[in-house]
């Protein structure tokens, strides 16, 4: 069949295609000015079934719908399928939300990254962990296969590439005190735990939420009286300090939603969180991926970093915590704790 007929005029060529042809063309137009988002592409594509269950339980449908030149290493079903069950579920539930947010934004990239535009090499994630990119073997981290096939799949925000084996981030893969050990500015506090031998309580399963001094607010501590705790002999006290610094379950920050929180820690006492309290008007950018929340502090301490471990979660704080007792006589919390710890234990000393 003859679908184009010739009007010359001049020495014009005029193509005047049939209308069922017309349709047809102003349909892929209309495809190509509305194409999918990543979240709508996963939403209609069997084959990332879970991947997209997974984006829906980490609350991040909006994030993956909107504006944005993302690169998704998007696994397969059969690639969460390689994952125990027992890790998998415990991810999808509520509780676990931002830890399954971090192993989703462990797989994307902030800029739209082509198969031809991939070299050998490490390139940071959005969870600010990298991964290990081979080019010639098409494998991310030597494990987890982009899959030849089913790469450059252009969406509206970006671009996404199937792999065949999900990517594990610490989060998955370290407990809090595997993750504290790997921090540089957290290498007192991990002495202090190997010292009191609570490091393995703070691997167990847990989950826990410990508000982490860093290196700078132990520093910030009279020096003899940390050394003093770091002596053998004063092991039960030192961990009794810890103790306070560790509470039950994990503890996101978007849990704290009321001005005023009271929790109990692993020592019986408790901690008492704050929300948008003070006057300084300081953000945070929790989750290390940019969420600017209010600020919060414990017992006056200042939340500045959170990590993610396989059993709870770590926020770093500013301060070694103190009681409201210890902060308002000006007493330092380790004297505090001290005295308490050898009341508990029926002795009596001059502080």
């Amino acid at each position: 069949m003859n679908f184009f007929r010739r009007s010359v005029t001049s020495s014009h060529m005029i193509l005047i295609l049939p209308a069922a042809v017309l349709l047809l063309l102003a349909e892929i137009a209309s495809f190509a000015s509305a194409q999918q988002s990543i979240y709508e592409l996963a939403n209609q594509t069997e084959a990332l079934s879970t991947l997209k269950a997974a984006i829906d339980a980490a609350g991040l449908a909006d994030a993956l719908s909107g504006n944005g030149t993302f690169t998704v290493f998007a696994p397969t079903n059969e690639a969460f399928g390689k994952i125990d069950s027992a890790t998998m579920d415990k991810l999808l539930k509520p509780e676990w939300s931002h830890h399954l947010e971090d192993v989703l934004f462990y797989h994307v990239l902030p800029s739209v990254v082509t198969s031809s535009d991939l070299v050998d090499g490490s390139v940071v994630t959005l969870n600010e962990e990298s991964i290990t990119i081979n080019a010639t073997a098409l494998n991310i981290n030597n494990s987890s296969g982009i899959v030849a096939d089913s790469v450059d799949i252009q969406a509206s925000n970006g671009v996404v590439h199937l792999i065949d084996s999900v990517l594990l981030p610490t989060s998955v893969t370290s407990n809090i005190v595997e993750v504290a050990s790997t921090k540089p500015h957290l290498t007192t506090l991990v002495e202090l735990v190997v010292a009191a031998e609570l490091a393995e309580t703070l691997s167990a399963a847990g989950p826990f939420t410990v508000f982490a001094p860093n290196d700078a607010a132990f520093a910030a501590l009279p020096a003899a009286e940390l050394e003093d705790l770091k002596k053998a002999e004063n092991k039960d006290m030192l961990a009794n300090v810890l103790q306070y610094h560790v509470v039950r379950r994990n503890r996101y920050l978007e849990d704290f939603t009321a001005s005023h929180y009271h929790l109990d820690t692993l020592n019986g006492e408790e901690i008492h969180i704050d929300v948008g309290a003070h006057d300084d008007h300081r953000k945070l950018a929790e989750d290390d991926h940019g969420h600017d929340e209010d600020e919060v502090t414990v017992n006056g301490a200042h939340i500045i970093r959170t990590f993610y471990g396989n059993n709870g979660v770590i926020h770093v704080v500013d301060k070694v915590l103190e009681d409201d007792h210890s902060h308002s006589s000006g007493a330092s919390s380790m004297k505090m704790f001290i005295g308490a710890t050898l009341a508990l234990l029926g002795a009596s000393i001059m502080l």
